[in-house]
């Protein structure tokens, strides 16, 4: 329970501060980003969980880092890492 109190202070410090320095439209922006991040989030975590029973305890490191460049390929082949351009 307390980590559910933490993460929901967490959450309303961030949405204040958003409110804070630029406004609602601000705390609707990162609104919208974080519901589109959310399921990538999700899956991130599902793959981890998956993976944390199916290999065993020290062995994770290989497989999350090969995940983890294959992600980022794949990010960079679509153009998010770009810086804009």
């Amino acid at each position: 329970m307390s980590r559910v109190r933490t993460a929901f202070g967490l959450l309303i410090v961030i949405a204040g501060t958003a409110w804070l320095l630029g406004g609602p439209e601000a705390v609707r922006s990162g609104g919208r980003w974080a519901l589109t991040a959310l399921p990538y989030a999700l899956l991130g975590l599902g793959l981890l969980v998956l993976l944390r029973a199916a290999v065993p305890r020290g062995l994770l490191a290989a497989p999350l880092a090969l995940i983890l460049g294959g992600a980022l390929w794949a990010v960079h082949d679509v153009g998010y890492l770009d810086g804009g351009k």
